[in-house]
């Protein structure tokens, strides 16, 4: 089955729908005018119909073509959020919270990064890349998005994971962290939690393995929904999504434990700038990443502009794809906080 392309405003289908745009060069400031057919066989749509309109296209850099997707915004527009995903994720699992933030006024910058989902989907760079080359595509893309803001524009950087963790490094290092005013991570990857921990062999070698064979790709298993999420509708939709595949070099998993751990080091974390608000959030159930981990980042963290952990009960990994009840809770979290850091 394919993803359908609608022409109308508006669509009611089963399936998410997405207006198609041209591959962008850099030298492109909207996504909104050319169009191109485009033809991704999925086997599995969302368990969510979007009332909002998303735009599909590609954007080139360097040797790398993007697939984004943007969430134009609905009524009062009130920020955009540049967002992040987490290992092994794609678009989809993203629809219903991505479409609900667009209908709050929020525009949502959606990119699928280097190594994974469509971006990389069937061709050798699948599962290709590590910790340098994604700040230096964040920068890309941050960039990206200043050359088309309204004039001092500052952003939302937001991400689940992996993703959420890239965001608080940004927030660090990133070249241009000054055009960000709020980060929002979703279960940050510091450490493991026990139940998913690595073997204190595989801990020891990792680091020599990476060094010596940094691009040898590693088939890791796949998380069971179950321990993603307890929503039943989003487990059945992970389990027949075919391309949920977590494949990574092994310097991809060293520079993922390593960002990890800079982030619970005290001295790293206080170059967290003062002047920009965070919110880091953590299902209590979560056995994929570490909930204390997320406890001693935040707590190291010393800002001026506001900050607030928030821990959810009954909540897995996965918290924008929870049962519905949890959902409302961490989405009315989320909004609540950006809505204070306007």
């Amino acid at each position: 089955m394919s993803s359908n392309f609608p022409t109308s405003p508006m669509t009611t289908s089963t399936s998410p729908s997405f207006v198609s745009a041209t591959t962008h060069k850099t030298t492109q400031s909207h996504v909104h005018s050319k169009k191109f057919t485009k033809d991704i066989p999925i086997t599995s749509h969302p368990p969510y119909v979007p009332v909002g309109r998303p735009v599909n296209y590609k954007l080139d850099y360097k040797d790398i073509s993007f697939n984004v997707i943007e969430w134009p915004h609905s009524g009062k527009y009130r920020g955009k959020i540049i967002y992040l995903h987490a290992f092994g994720e794609h678009a989809g699992v993203y629809t219903e919270f991505h479409d609900k933030l667009s209908l709050s006024g929020y525009e949502v910058f959606y990119y699928e990064q280097r190594g994974s989902a469509d971006t990389s989907w069937g061709n050798k760079d699948y599962g290709k890349t590590d910790a340098i080359r994604q700040i230096d595509d964040l920068n890309f893309i941050v960039k990206y998005n200043m050359d088309r803001r309204f004039i001092d524009e500052k952003f939302y950087l937001m991400g689940s994971a992996m993703g959420g963790a890239i965001c608080i490094d940004y927030a660090i290092k990133g070249k241009y962290k000054d055009s960000i005013k709020c980060i929002i991570a979703a279960c940050p990857t510091t450490i493991l939690h026990p139940e998913a921990a690595l073997s204190p062999v595989l801990a020891f070698l990792t680091p020599m393995i990476s060094t010596c064979a940094p691009n040898y790709k590693v088939l890791t298993n796949r998380i069971p929904p179950e321990r993603l999420t307890s929503s039943v509708r989003w487990q059945e939709y992970l389990r027949t999504y075919e391309r949920h595949t977590h494949i990574g070099t092994t310097k991809f998993f060293h520079d993922l434990f390593q960002r990890g751990s800079m982030l619970l080091t005290k001295n790293y974390m206080k170059k967290f700038p003062s002047n920009l608000s965070i919110m880091i959030l953590h299902g209590e159930d979560d056995v994929v990443n570490f909930i204390e981990g997320s406890k001693k980042a935040y707590s190291l963290i010393n800002t001026k502009a506001g900050k607030e952990f928030v821990t959810v009960p009954g909540a897995r990994h996965a918290l924008f794809i929870e049962r519905e009840e949890l959902f409302e809770l961490v989405f009315n979290k989320v909004v609540s906080f950006m809505h204070q850091h306007i």
